[in-house]
């Protein structure tokens, strides 16, 4: 969905398209940058073939990724929509180690039932290192605590969430 990171891009003068299956988030969005002139937004499913082959230099996933059960399906349609030589970047996703996979799943069955809705945690997808190992991928930058804590001190944001890049092959 749009986010800083796209709406930032779409200010730089690139071609934005916005792709979402939560209707009133799609709006929002498209409310809020009205003024972009160089976005489209589009409602529909990004594996389903809403977007035309060979389409896009680049494709975003921004705090997405943890909403697809498998991505193979997914990877494989964002494949199909960047030209040669495209990239795929993951941003506002947490990853984790195995080990870290249970007790995350724990945090979000406790927070989702905690907010009334316990059924949300059957949609939210813990992602792992390991599920990428098929894929040509870097990670561009890596939340380390060390920086974060010395970026907070001088009053600096930094994302606690590592972005990923994956070269189309």
């Amino acid at each position: 969905m749009w986010d800083a990171v796209t709406d930032g891009l779409a200010k730089e003068g690139f071609d934005v398209c916005a792709v979402d299956l939560n209707y009133r988030e799609l709006r929002q969005g498209a409310r809020i940058f009205r003024e972009t002139s160089n976005a489209v937004w589009l409602y529909g499913n990004i594996v389903s073939g809403i977007v035309p082959h060979d389409s896009m230099d680049c494709v975003v996933m921004a705090s997405s990724l943890q909403y697809f059960a498998d991505l193979s399906p997914l990877m494989n349609s964002l494949f199909r929509i960047v030209r040669d030589a495209g990239e795929i970047h993951i941003i506002d996703t947490p990853f984790y180690t195995a080990r870290e996979k249970e007790n995350a799943a724990y945090r979000s069955r406790t927070y989702f039932a905690g907010i009334g809705h316990p059924d949300f945690a059957d949609h939210y997808y813990h992602k792992t290192y390991d599920e990428l190992r098929n894929y040509h991928f870097r990670v561009h930058y890596h939340p380390n605590r060390t920086m974060k804590n010395i970026r907070k001190i001088f009053g600096q944001g930094g994302s606690p969430f590592p972005w990923i890049v994956i070269q189309k092959p």
